[in-house]
Formats: structure tokens, C-alpha cells, sequence
């Protein structure tokens, strides 16, 4: 026979057991309709300032760690992890600074921020279910040594209007969708990055006012095409190179407009540069070899790619123009060394030469008011 002790022992555990029973069934529940940035957090600071150094933060409930209103959170050499909604949110004004921390396996974002401001230093995100680093509307997030992979949609993502990232020597690599994503309004900076083995696209920019600057970057081996542009995006691409894609090198479709300027357009699975639906391409001083099926393709009305200096060799047709497409190659631009054809016209479609200008470059800018 049990003594009291014993009994009372035995109903604490049982009474334990059904609350966290409870619990877990309030937070399912009560969790579902609300944005990510309210559900609970292990750590929140809207006033004052905080540093979290050499700890572990998970949280089975909601977020990690949170700054908002005038809140500063300093977090550094810290592992975020299995955060039910994003592991690290700042919004609402908040400033947010992560040190060599990694970021990982959270339900939403790694690491967002909303309206405010953050840089994030080192470490790594990966294996969340939305984007590894985030901002959205009129964030500012500046990302400099990072590896960002294996997350479900994009590695970097950027949307909204005055909404922008700076990311510096990063490796954003084998994500489910994107590597590199800016939609709506969102402007990203990428210098001296590798964006690489993401399962669709490797940067991709949509809708008018989105923009991305790729300078001295490589953009290989993604598992759709390596540079789209869409919708009104465009994307400027200064040195590097766009490499080993399995569909084109760089699209511009739709509106969208893609810019480069002495990059290599390399060994890409079909096209080096395509322009269809409306897209535009401009292009100076680039290499395009050994792209499997063309070096340059222009197809449907409205589509235009204009090609300054550089050459195309390497490929099946060096330069392809159909359905209304055309394409504009000044005399210096080489095109040569195609197994099949140099050039290639068919339904509509124009290839012209033109004399060089000027306004070709595509770094040339307006003149000021008192020059002109």
C-alpha cells in the first residue's frame, strides 16, 4: 500500500503531465491565427538594451529572440534553433546586431526584420521554412560573412518598397527555391558572393521597382536558371561570372531587364542570355561561350537585347532572334566559333549592327540639369 507521499507524488506527476498536455494543445491552437512576430518569445526587448552571449535559444512556442520599439539586442557566438516560428525578429523601429551565431531548423525565417534595422556578421542560417535572412517593409539589413543554406524557399529575400540588403562575401547555397530573392519594391546589394546549387533559380528580381546588383559575384550550377529578371525587375550584374546553370544563363522576361557589364555567361544548360515576352538585355564588354544550345536568344515582340564590344562563340547559333525579337550588336561585338551559325533570323525576327554610342553603355546616367 502506497504511503500519502508516495500518492501525492504519483497526482503531481499526473497533474503536470495533463498541463503540458494543455499547454501544447493552447499554443497550436492560439498560435494559428496570429503573424509570426506575435506569437510568444523566449527573449523580447522593446526598451533598453540586451546582449546574449555563448547561449542556446529554443523556443517550441514561437519566436526566439525579439527586439522591437527602441529596443537593442546584441546577440553573439549564440545558437538559434528549432524556433516554432523565426529564430531572431526585430520590427517596429527595433536594431538588431548577430555575431557569429548560427541560425537554424525555425518554421518561418532565420532572421527578419520589419521596419527597422539589423546586421548580421558571420555564422549561418539554414534549414528554415521560409527564407534564412528576410526584410520586409522598409527593413534595413546589412549581412557581411554568412553562409545562408538549405532553406525551403529563398536564402536571402528582400520585399516591399524601401525595403533593402547589403550582403557582402556570402555563400548562399542549395535552397529549395532561390538563393538570392527581391520582390515588390525590394533593392539588394550582393558583392563578392557565391550564389550556388539553389534547387530553382540562383537571383531572381519581380514586379517594377524590385532591384538586385550583383558586383564581382558568382552565379553557378542552380538548378533552373542562374539570373531572372521578371515583372518589371531588373538586375544589374557587374564582373563575376554566371556559370554552369541548367537552363539559361540570365533571363529577362516579362518586362524585366538584365543588365551586364564584363561577365562571363559560361557553359550554361541551354541559353547564355534569353529575352522573351517583353524582356530586355543589356550587355557590355561580356564573354558568352560554350552555352549548349545558343549564346544570345531574342524572341516575341517588344523583346529586345542590345550587345556592346564583347563576344559569342562557343555555341550551337552564337545570336538567335525569332518572333519579333531583335538584337543589336554594335561592330565591335565578335560573334564567332558557333558550331551550327553565327547569326540566326527566323518569323520576324531581327539581328542589326549598329556604330557604337555612347548611351550604350550600360552604366551610362542622364546628364545633370546644368550639363545639359
Amino acid at each position: 500500500m502506497q504511503s500519502i507521499d508516495e500518492c501525492k507524488e504519483v497526482l503531481a506527476r499526473f497533474y503536470c503531465a495533463a498541463a503540458e498536455r494543455n499547454l501544447s494543445k493552447e499554443l497550436e491552437a492560439g498560435c494559428k491565427d496570429l503573424p509570426p512576430e506575435r506569437w510568444p518569445r523566449v527573449i523580447e526587448v522593446t526598451e533598453g538594451s540586451c546582449v546574449i552571449e555563448r547561449c542556446r535559444v529554443v523556443s517550441e512556442a514561437g519566436t526566439g529572440v525579439y527586439a522591437g520599439r527602441t529596443g537593442a539586442v546584441r546577440i553573439e557566438s549564440t545558437e538559434v534553433t528549432k524556433c516554432r516560428a523565426s529564430g531572431i525578429v526585430v520590427a517596429e523601429g527595433g536594431h538588431m546586431e548577430v555575431i557569429k551565431c548560427n541560425v537554424s531548423s525555425c518554421g518561418a525565417y532565420g532572421a527578419v526584420c520589419k521596419g527597422a534595422m539589423m546586421r548580421l556578421e558571420g555564422g549561418g542560417a539554414s534549414s528554415c521554412k521560409v527564407s534564412g535572412v528576410g526584410a520586409m517593409s522598409g527593413g534595413l539589413v546589412s549581412v557581411e560573412g554568412m553562409r545562408i543554406f538549405e532553406c525551403a524557399e529563398a536564402g536571402l529575400s528582400c520585399v516591399g518598397e524601401q525595403t533593402s540588403v547589403r550582403a557582402m562575401s556570402c555563400v548562399i547555397e542549395s535552397n529549395g527555391s532561390y538563393g538570392v530573392t527581391a520582390q515588390s519594391g525590394g533593392r539588394i546589394d550582393l558583392i563578392e558572393s557565391k550564389v550556388r546549387g539553389n534547387v530553382a533559380s540562383g537571383i531572381t528580381c519581380g514586379k517594377a521597382g524590385a532591384c538586385i546588383l550583383a558586383m564581382a559575384s558568382e552565379v553557378a550550377a542552380n538548378g533552373a536558371n542562374g539570373v531572372v529578371a521578371a515583372e518589371g525587375g531588373a538586375i544589374k550584374v557587374e564582373g563575376g561570372g554566371v556559370r554552369g546553370n541548367k537552363s539559361a544563363g540570365a533571363l529577362a522576361v516579362g518586362g524585366g531587364h538584365v543588365m551586364l557589364k564584363q561577365v562571363e555567361v559560361s557553359s550554361n544548360g541551354s541559353h547564355g542570355v534569353v529575352a522573351q515576352r517583353g524582356g530586355q538585355s543589356t550587355m557590355a564588354e561580356c564573354g558568352v561561350d560554350a552555352n549548349s544550345l545558343s549564346g544570345i536568344t531574342c524572341i516575341h515582340a517588344g523583346s529586345r537585347v542590345r550587345v556592346s564590344q564583347g563576344n559569342v562563340g562557343g555555341s550551337r547559333v552564337g545570336v538567335y532572334a525569332a518572333a519579333g525579337g531583335e538584337i543589336y550588336l554594335d561592330v565591335q561585338a565578335l560573334v564567332e566559333g558557333n558550331s551550327e551559325a553565327n547569326e540566326g533570323c527566323v518569323d520576324d525576327g531581327k539581328i542589326l549592327r549598329e556604330q557604337p554610342k555612347r548611351s550604350s553603355s550600360v552604366l551610362a546616367r542622364p546628364l545633370s540639369a546644368k550639363n545639359r
